[in-house]
C-alpha cells in the first residue's frame, strides 16, 4: 500500500532505485589562486539558485585525478548535508561551461535520464520532501548530517514525464508571480517607511497641524524655562549656563515665528549614565532595560537582565515615567535610537550603554522628543557628533544636551503628538494588511508544493501514461525481467486471490 497520497496514475519508488549516482562529494586539494577548477561547497547551496562567487579553487592536478563522475554535470541535484539552518538545502547544477566539483559537505543525486531533476528539486522543498531529509539526519545537535544511506531509501512520486514537466512549468510559473507579489509588498513597505518619515518632517518644520494665534509663543515658554533654573541655583555659586550659546549656522531649517530653537539640556532636570554593574538572570531583582530592549522608538520588556533589589545604586537609577532612555553607544546606525519609558507595576533601571534623560514639568513633552530623535533629523544630527572607534560610535551625555530641537507652543505640541499617532495608528493598520499579504505568499508556496506533490496541481492526461510505465522503461534498461505493477494490477490479483 502506498505511503504517499499520490493519484492512481502515479508510482512511488525509493531515491536510490530512481539515481544512476548518490553520494557525497570529494574532500578538495584547494589552491591560493583561480585555476579554472574549483570545489562547490555547503555555502554556494541555495533553494533556488547555486552562489558561485562562495566557491574555492582547487588544484588543476587534483581535479583532473578525480573520476569524471564526481564533477557536476547539469541537471544534477547537489544538496547541503550539513549545517543547522542550512542542511537540506537543494539546488538543480545547470552550467556546463563550469568545471566543478561537490566537496564532502555535498551530496550529489543524480537522477535517471528520464526524471526531471526540477521536479524532484522542488519535492525536496515541499513538507514530505524535508520529513525524508529531517528522517535521514544523523549526529549531534552541533554536528547534524544527512546520511546518504537513509536518504536513499526515502520514497518519492513518479509521475509521468511529461506530467513532471507541467508540474515543473506550473509551479515556476506561480512562484514567478509570488516573486511579483512580494517585490510589490517590499516597495509597498519602503513606501510606508518614507510616508512615515514624510509626517515626521512635516511635523518637526511646524506644517502638520496650523499654528494658533491665540497659543502663548515658545518664547515666553522659554523665559518661564530660564526663570525656574535660576531659582533653583546655588545663589552662593556664579551662575553659568553650561550649554553653548546658538549660532545661526547650527539652525537646519525654518520653523514657524511663533516656535524657537533651543538646545535639549535646558529641558532636562536630571541627565544620567545607568549601571555599569554586572548583571544575572534572577527575575527577583530590579529589571534594567540594555540596548536591545529599544526596538522602533518603543521599549521592548523581553530578555531582561535584573540587579539585586539592594543595589548600591538603587533608587537613584530607578526610571519614571516620562524618562527618556537614549542608547549612547552602539553600532553607528543604532546609536542615538531613543524610547520613553512608562510607569509600572514594578522598579525598572538601566545599563550603562544609555543615558537618562528626564525633563522637568511643564516643560517639553518627553514623546516629542523621542520622536525628533528618532526622526531623520534626529539621525543626522547623531551622525554629526558621534565619535567612531573600531565599529562602534558613540554620544555622551553633553553632546545629548546640545542637541537643538525646534520647538513649538505648549499645546501645539499636544497637536502635533495627536495628528502623529492618529497618522502612525493609519499607517501601523496598513502594515499589518501588508504583513499579512506577506505570511499568506509565505503560505502559498507551501499549499503550492503540497498540491504539486498529491496530483492536485495540474490534471492528469491519460495519454501520457502512467507512473509505473515510466518505472518499467527505467527498469527494463537495466533488469527487462523486472516489471512495475500499476495499483490496478494490483487490486485485480487481490480480487482473484480472494474468490
Amino acid at each position: 500500500m502506498s505511503k504517499l497520497k499520490i493519484p492512481e496514475s502515479w508510482s512511488e519508488e525509493k531515491i536510490e532505485d530512481l539515481a544512476s549516482q548518490l553520494g557525497r562529494g570529494k574532500s578538495p586539494s584547494y589552491s591560493d589562486k583561480e585555476t579554472g577548477y574549483f570545489a562547490i561547497n555547503q555555502k554556494c547551496i541555495y533553494w533556488n539558485e547555486i552562489k558561485l562567487e562562495n566557491r574555492k579553487p582547487v588544484l588543476k592536478n587534483w581535479f583532473l585525478s578525480v573520476k569524471e563522475d564526481f564533477i557536476a554535470k547539469p541537471n544534477d541535484i547537489l544538496i547541503n548535508s550539513t549545517g543547522t539552518g542550512t542542511l537540506g538545502r537543494a539546488c538543480v547544477w545547470l552550467d556546463e561551461s563550469l568545471s566543478g566539483i561537490p566537496d564532502t559537505h555535498i551530496t550529489m543525486l543524480r537522477l535517471k535520464s528520464e526524471l526531471d531533476p526540477k521536479f524532484y528539486k522542488y519535492f525536496l522543498q515541499s513538507k514530505s520532501g524535508q520529513s525524508i531529509i529531517a528522517n535521514a539526519t544523523t549526529g549531534s545537535t552541533n554536528q547534524i548530517e544527512l546520511n546518504k544511506s537513509k536518504f536513499g531509501i526515502g520514497r518519492v512520486p513518479v509521475p509521468p514525464a511529461k506530467e513532471q514537466q507541467r508540474i515543473v512549468a506550473k509551479i515556476e510559473s506561480t512562484k514567478e508571480k509570488i516573486k511579483t507579489i512580494e517585490s510589490n509588498v517590499e516597495q509597498a513597505k519602503a513606501l510606508i517607511e518614507k510616508y512615515r518619515e514624510a509626517i515626521l518632517q512635516k511635523a518637526f518644520r511646524g506644517q502638520l497641524v496650523p499654528q494658533n494665534p491665540n497659543d502663548a509663543p515658545a518664547s515666553k515658554l522659554l523665559e518661564r524655562i530660564r526663570a525656574e533654573r535660576d531659582k533653583l541655583a546655588d545663589p552662593k555659586k556664579k551662575k553659568k549656563d553650561d550649554l553653548p550659546p546658538i549660532k545661526p549656522e547650527e539652525i537646519p531649517f525654518v520653523i514657524p515665528k511663533s516656535w524657537e530653537w533651543e538646545r535639549l539640556g535646558i529641558f532636562a532636570e536630571d541627565v544620567s549614565y545607568g549601571s555599569s554593574s554586572k548583571t544575572n538572570e534572577n527575575s527577583s531583582g530590579v529589571a534594567v532595560l540594555r540596548m536591545g530592549n529599544i526596538q522602533n522608538g518603543k521599549l521592548d520588556f523581553e530578555s531582561l537582565k535584573y540587579l539585586p533589589k539592594n543595589h548600591e545604586e538603587f533608587p537613584a537609577l530607578f526610571l519614571k515615567d516620562g524618562d527618556l532612555i537614549f542608547n549612547r553607544t552602539n553600532s553607528p546606525e543604532l546609536v542615538g535610537k531613543s524610547a520613553i519609558f512608562y510607569e509600572k507595576s514594578k522598579p525598572f533601571s538601566f545599563a550603562s550603554y544609555l543615558i537618562r534623560l528626564r525633563f522637568a514639568k511643564n516643560t517639553i513633552l518627553p514623546e516629542y522628543v523621542s520622536l525628533f530623535i528618532n526622526s531623520t533629523f534626529g539621525r543626522d544630527w547623531a551622525n554629526s557628533v558621534m565619535i567612531q572607534q573600531v565599529g562602534q560610535a558613540n554620544i555622551n551625555g553633553t553632546k545629548l544636551k546640545e542637541c537643538l530641537i525646534p520647538l513649538p507652543p505648549t499645546n501645539e505640541q499636544k497637536q502635533i503628538l495627536d495628528r502623529i499617532e492618529a497618522e502612525f495608528n493609519l499607517i501601523d493598520s496598513l502594515e499589518e494588511k501588508i504583513e499579512s499579504i506577506n505570511e499568506n505568499t509565505k503560505n502559498f508556496v507551501t499549499v503550492i508544493l503540497s498540491s504539486a506533490f498529491s496530483g492536485r496541481l495540474v490534471t492528469q492526461n491519460s495519454s501520457e501514461g502512467t507512473g509505473y510505465d515510466l518505472l518499467n522503461k527505467i527498469t527494463s534498461q537495466q533488469a527487462p525481467q523486472k516489471e512495475i505493477e500499476s495499483k490496478e494490477v494490483k487490486a485485480n490479483k487481490k480480487k482473484k486471490i480472494k474468490k
